[in-house]
């Protein structure tokens, strides 16, 4: 195989972005080796890390790795020149591109008890024309290590996973400049299917000796909950679906509830260096994340950077660290969010470089100590923007390019929550407006079209894909409490969950029915299901099938998302990706529904729920139901139909509002709603005003086919803003030749589009 020329790239690896992974359209044979020169003694080959971190990354992108014989590897080890090491790769391999990974770890320091070592490590890339098309990076990780006896071998086992991005990134790279061998793909998400929230303290005690004021009987005490408890589970979980743990704040905290809240949650930190004893023991934290790799299993870390608990050690040893201006009283005053304490929280001064630099260095030292997958931050909207973009790259630098930084900012406007997220540099967000919508449809009956606007509204997102969407959380009413007991409806919205883009996230106990509305109710202890328990076994059951469906259909874990279908209280969609499709359904009319798709009418679909056969010519769905269908697209009317709705521009219609004159308040009529051409509910940027003609007052928007707008009229009169007082309305703008004509009224029924 010969590869176009590439220049040598040294050091790029921490600022790139996440690429796709590159599949070769036939197996490539590749030579790879990783030496180690641990010490001062003669370097050796890291054969077992090789094979663990590193292979599956070669299959994964169609390269069948060789290893070299013990016989070959002796002058290799001997050799101390990347250059020389690499033209004996080249003779004992011919005619093959070969991959050198090169470690030299040393000693550092001794910090608070443990050792830290430096790892410097050199990949490299060769065609096999040799050293014309060479790719190469150098880097250096940190590993801290608990026991002196550990030593090199043991920081370098600590490092491997980062090791193994790096080269998975330069794999891509190499690989990608050959266009004609190589296809790509969709790159591996960041966060795999579906993150499952432990609060740690709720959810099992597994070792009652490190129990410590504990009190079952009182809500607000702590119960004992423990990380041997969490390992104990892990068979129940993974078979439910989950892949990602996301913990709850791992840290000492205080201990003592604070004005009658409990202090269990863990968010109120006191020691940022040290693991709060009653989780567990550092052992006992690494024997659980050990188990979690064995499982292909990943972690995800609560984070907390804004506050520390009231009476940390911290407020005496460092008060110029905190701003010190009281409570916050305006919660729509920027500078109260960031520099006021949140409920009474001590507020570090994030933009003060020592307190950047030590809230930095705790969160390498934890990251060096677990290497999770990610951190969720905690409380965004409460630390300055700058301080984020900071730390968010020094993070992805330290701990590599996919890092999941999942940030927490409690938004239901799309369109600020998607500044938000660049602003701040996060890799992933919490959606907010999802939940929202989900909560106000499946639970409170408002219109399924709230779902559609607020997923249409994804055009403000750079990957919607990264969205962590979630029924509930620890901070909201359960789902069950939210549905007001009415397990259908929940079932219904665990459905429309995981058939829905982004990264779904459930809240522990959700499998099991827990119920509560506020603190500490909605963070009651874990109850595992009995098997004659019917609300267990009902939800416990849907998550397992649909999960499994996402895990089977690459359409609904990653595909895009276009609507095709809207009514007054219905919605279809289709989630498309390279291989297959599925369309997704929700009926919220009192009769069936059907769907009609001209253009898939000749396929044939599967049912997800019930896993029969289902043609895609008339498609009816139940009322109160939520159906999804999967299938694949391998017809030409079929194909063109999904290219021209991935199309980048996908048509435009213009539509014609005409509102009636009588009934209106005195002022200027304007249309806002979700959406950038009306203003995103922000009146100073709403539509309009509308002007008159032919007695009416009309306005020409230019909208998106397939969009689907939630709006409402509103009238300015000077510097007073009266909206309609009739619920919202919603239009859908469907494929279609001409204009389309919405009549309206003042605070009455809309008329159908034509």
């Amino acid at each position: 195989m010969v590869l176009r020329s590439l220049p040598l790239l040294i050091g790029l690896a921490a600022c790139l972005p996440q690429r796709p992974v590159v599949r070769l359209n036939e197996p490539t044979h590749l030579t790879v080796l990783w030496l180690a020169d641990e010490s001062a003694t003669a370097p050796a080959a890291l054969t077992p890390l090789l094979q663990q971190h590193v292979e599956p990354l070669l299959t994964e992108r169609g390269l069948v790795p060789h290893l070299l014989p013990s016989e070959s590897l002796a002058p290799l080890a001997a050799q101390t020149a990347s250059a020389r090491r690499l033209s004996l790769l080249h003779t004992a391999s011919p005619h093959t591109p070969v991959l050198l990974i090169e470690s030299q770890v040393r000693f550092f320091s001794q910090l608070n008890g443990r050792y830290r070592y430096r790892v410097v490590t050199r990949i490299t890339l060769e065609g096999d024309q040799a050293p014309d098309d060479r790719l190469q990076e150098e880097f250096e990780n940190a590993a801290l290590l608990e026991f002196d006896h550990e030593r090199e071998l043991e920081a370098l086992r600590t490092v491997a996973p980062r090791i193994a991005e790096r080269v998975a990134v330069l794999l891509d790279q190499f690989f990608a400049s050959h266009a004609a061998e190589a296809t790509v793909g969709s790159a591996a998400p960041s966060t795999p299917e579906v993150i499952y929230f432990v609060l740690l303290d709720r959810f099992a005690n597994g070792d009652p000796t490190n129990d410590l004021d504990v009190d079952r009987n009182d809500p607000h005490a702590w119960h004992g909950g423990d990380i041997k408890g969490l390992a104990a589970h892990l068979d129940e979980l993974q078979a439910l679906g989950v892949t990602t743990l996301w913990l709850s704040p791992i840290l000492a905290s205080r201990r003592e509830p604070f004005f009658g809240h409990g202090a269990f949650h863990g968010y109120w930190v006191s020691d940022f260096a040290t693991l709060n004893p009653q989780f567990g023991t550092p052992e006992e934290f690494r024997a659980f994340k050990t188990e979690l790799d064995r499982r292909g299993m990943r972690l995800l870390l609560d984070t907390v950077l804004n506050h520390v608990g009231y009476g940390a050690a911290l407020l005496e040893q460092h008060p110029e660290y905190f701003h010190n201006q009281g409570r916050i009283n305006d919660w729509n005053d920027p500078h109260e969010l960031t520099e006021h304490d949140v409920h009474g929280l001590p507020d570090l001064a994030q933009e003060r470089e020592p307190v950047y630099e030590f809230l930095r260095s705790q969160s390498f030292a934890w990251f060096d100590f677990f290497h999770p997958s990610g951190f969720r931050l905690d409380a965004v909207k409460h630390v300055p923007d700058t301080f984020w973009r900071r730390f968010t790259h020094d993070m992805r630098v330290h701990a590599g390019a996919n890092f999941v930084l999942l940030g927490e900012i409690f938004e239901g406007d799309p369109a600020k929550l998607a500044a938000a997220q660049q602003a701040g540099g996060f890799s992933h967000v919490l959606d907010f407006p999802l939940h929202y919508a989900m909560k106000d449809a499946f639970c409170d009956a408002a219109p399924v079209g709230r779902l559609g606007a607020t997923l249409f509204a994804d055009r403000a997102y750079p990957d919607p894909n990264r969205l962590v969407t979630f029924l509930d959380n620890h901070d909201l009413p359960r789902i069950r409490s939210a549905c007001h007991d009415d397990i259908s409806h929940v079932q219904e919205a665990l459905t429309f969950l995981l058939a829905t883009r982004g990264v779904p996230a459930l809240n522990y106990g959700t499998e099991v029915g827990l119920t509560g509305v506020t603190d500490p109710e909605n963070r009651g202890d874990m109850r595992f299901p009995e098997p004659d328990e019917p609300a267990s076994l009902a939800l416990t059951t849907t998550l397992r099938h649909f999960l499994a469906a996402r895990r089977a259909h690459t359409a609904l874990a990653a595909g895009a998302t276009r609507l095709v279908q809207a009514g007054p209280n219905s919605l279809v969609w289709l989630r498309i990706s390279e291989a297959e499709a599925a369309l997704v359904a929700i009926n919220h009319e009192r009769a069936p529904i059907t769907v009609a798709l001209p253009a898939l009418a000749e396929l044939t679909g599967t049912d997800v729920a019930t896993q029969t056969s289902t043609p895609l010519q008339s498609l009816t769905v139940a009322p109160n139901t939520v159906r999804i269908v999967t299938f694949v697209a391998d017809t030409q009317p079929a194909l063109a139909y999904m290219a021209r709705l991935l199309s980048p521009v996908p048509g435009a219609r213009l539509v014609h509002f005409s509102v009636q004159p009588q009934n209106l308040p005195k002022g200027e009529l304007y249309l806002t709603g979700l959406g950038t051409e009306l203003g995103n509910w922000q009146p100073p940027q709403a539509s309009g005003p509308l002007r008159p003609e032919a007695e009416t007052l009309i306005t020409t928007l230019n909208l998106p086919v397939g969009g689907l707008y939630e709006y409402k009229l509103l009238i300015k009169n000077h510097t007073e803003i009266t909206y309609e007082s009739r619920p919202n309305r919603y239009l859908f703008v469907p494929p279609g030749e001409g204009e389309l004509v919405v009549t309206l009224a003042w605070n009455t029924t809309d008329s159908e589009p034509s």
